[in-house]
């Protein structure tokens, strides 16, 4: 709460740089009259400038004349907007909302169709023609005369700003963030159940869990499948053994759960953030509960963040920001060598991205899906699926441009449903984000090698099979092993279900993906999954005046 009546910010709020002691204690802020009123002043700037954390913050003018909402830049609180009557109602649980009756939905068909072209769906717009979201990093502000929204926090800017391209102080701030991050997180449990899979990343997160400040008790839990791709226990016993941390081993089991049963009931603004709800979900919060563990936390975000991606795009931001220099030809070789490409070829790429500096757009890779009918596609704008961010970033460099487009992907991971504990990615925080942003990919991935950086950072800190890990775990089998298990479930779901009702699915062209043929050769599996999550999605809502979709 602020002095004064001034407002209140929701969550969780850390003061910049008040982890880097990392023997020290991290404190929530305190706002004093002189802070509050700094804060105020600003409408809410400062709060972005000089804190981060996941919040939400309602302040007031001096003068009681105008309302600020404000949204952390990591969304990291959902925050949704509704109109009832003229009054402008902020919400972050849907359901709560609906149980006042206050208004009626309809179906934004335009945001369904969209979540098939990118399942980490983050627009203002949301699956209801009502609600609206409002975006990571905006303001809201609302006066007698109306309503505006500014952006406070721009991912172009961190770019250009402070660009660190010396590789000793990159990796040394790098690594600085990442550890007084996770001591501020640490620093408000007292227990905390980390999902550790032996990757890289969240092999990082119990490393600097191991050096909290705070000293809080971690246990760890590694979910596996019986297939070679879904069991990195190895690692995961690897990276225990050097933190010294308990390690739980949860088998997942692809045939034993029906997947009607994993089914997520929870009801949500969009389908891009429902998921699948199985033993997984249970054991962890047995485990919580078991711990008196009051935050999951994960290594989520580390793909987006840290340049796992050594391609083209790394030589070419080299030449977009300073030409033909010779140690463009260092990076070329360096990338042609871990990629196993020709040197020409990567040299093309440089010369085409980085010297002529081509337009780049991620989203002009998005495939149409095979399952939409045609008349769906047509329908689509592409706006439904943009992110101002991104559109912002056309003069950047392709690989910050993409890094960009996955900032905004991590926006979804704080919005999974965990009612038993706080879900907690620390690698996700701004100040992290930050860092990467201003660090070039080539740096990021020096010598060719993706997530060089962050490797080099904490090598000393993680056993060798795990700081020179190249390969990654994955999920595809045991998902289409689960899909063979539920077929026939999975058959009147979908071909039987309101997405083909409605025109938005191609009946035929889904049956043919469903055979057994078509799901053991993997043929397109990432379409039926998220055909399967907007079905749950749409019939979780099926109660609430449905009837009036449009």
């Amino acid at each position: 709460m602020l002095e004064n009546k001034a407002g209140v910010v929701l969550g969780r709020l850390f003061e910049r740089n008040a982890g880097h002691d990392t023997s020290g204690p991290v404190f929530d802020p305190v706002f004093d009259d002189g802070e509050t009123e700094r804060v105020v002043r600003s409408r809410g700037r400062r709060l972005v400038e000089r804190y981060w954390g996941h919040y939400v913050a309602f302040l007031q003018s001096g003068d009681g004349q105008e309302q600020y909402v404000l949204r952390d830049p990591t969304g990291g609180l959902p925050c949704f907007r509704l109109d009832a009557g003229g009054i402008e109602v902020i919400v972050s649980d849907m359901e709560d909302y609906v149980r006042l009756d206050l208004a009626r939905f309809s179906i934004n068909w335009q945001h369904v169709t969209a979540f098939f072209h990118h399942v980490r769906l983050v627009t203002e717009a949301t699956g209801f023609n009502e609600v609206a979201q409002l975006n990571a990093g905006e303001c809201l502000a609302i006066a007698n005369n109306g309503k505006t929204r500014s952006s406070y926090w721009d991912p172009v800017a961190v770019c250009k700003a402070n660009v660190i391209e010396d590789p000793e102080r990159a990796r040394s701030s790098l690594r600085d963030e990442i550890q007084a991050c996770i001591n501020a997180w640490a620093s408000c449990y007292q227990g905390v159940v980390l999902e550790l899979s032996g990757g890289l990343d969240s092999s990082v997160v119990a490393a600097c869990l191991a050096k909290a400040n705070s000293s809080p008790k971690v246990l760890c839990v590694n979910f596996y499948s019986e297939d070679a791709e879904g069991d990195e226990r190895p690692f995961a016993r690897a990276a225990a053994r050097r933190t010294g941390f308990g390690l739980v081993e949860s088998q997942l089991d692809a045939t034993g759960e029906s997947l009607e049963g994993q089914l997520d009931k929870s009801r949500l603004p969009t389908p891009a953030v429902l998921g699948l709800v199985g033993k997984a979900t249970s054991h962890r919060a047995r485990l919580v509960a078991d711990e008196r563990a009051g935050a999951v936390f994960t290594g989520r975000g580390g793909d987006q963040l840290f340049q796992h991606d050594n391609g083209d795009h790394v030589a070419a931001e080299f030449a977009h920001r300073h030409g033909l220099r010779p140690k463009l030809f260092e990076i070329i070789v360096d990338t042609a060598r871990a990629t196993r490409r020709s040197i020409w070829s990567v040299l093309a790429a440089a010369l085409r991205d980085g010297v002529f500096k081509r337009a780049h757009d991620p989203y002009a890779e998005f495939e149409t899906p095979p399952i939409l009918t045609d008349t769906a596609e047509a329908a689509l704008e592409s706006g439904a699926y943009r992110h101002a961010w991104v559109d912002g970033a056309a003069g950047l460099p392709a690989s910050k441009i993409r890094q960009i487009f996955h900032v905004v992907d991590c926006q979804p991971f704080h919005q999974l449903p965990y009612p038993y504990a706080e879900l907690v990615h620390p690698l996700v925080s701004q100040p992290v984000i930050e860092r990467c942003l201003q660090v070039p990919g080539y740096v990021l991935a020096r010598r060719g090698v993706g997530r060089a950086l962050l490797r080099e950072a904490f090598g000393d800190d993680l056993p060798a099979e795990i700081a020179n890990r190249q390969s990654k775990g994955g999920t595809t089998t045991h998902l289409i092993r689960t899909m063979l298990a539920n077929r026939t479930f999975m058959r009147e779901f979908l071909l039987d279900g309101t997405l083909v009702r409605e025109g938005i699915l191609d009946r035929a062209a889904l049956e043919k993906r469903l055979s057994e043929r078509a799901l053991v050769l993997g043929v397109d599996t990432a379409s039926i999954l998220k055909a399967t999550r907007a079905e749950a999605w749409l019939r979780n809502w099926a109660d609430v005046d449905r009837h009036t979709a449009a």
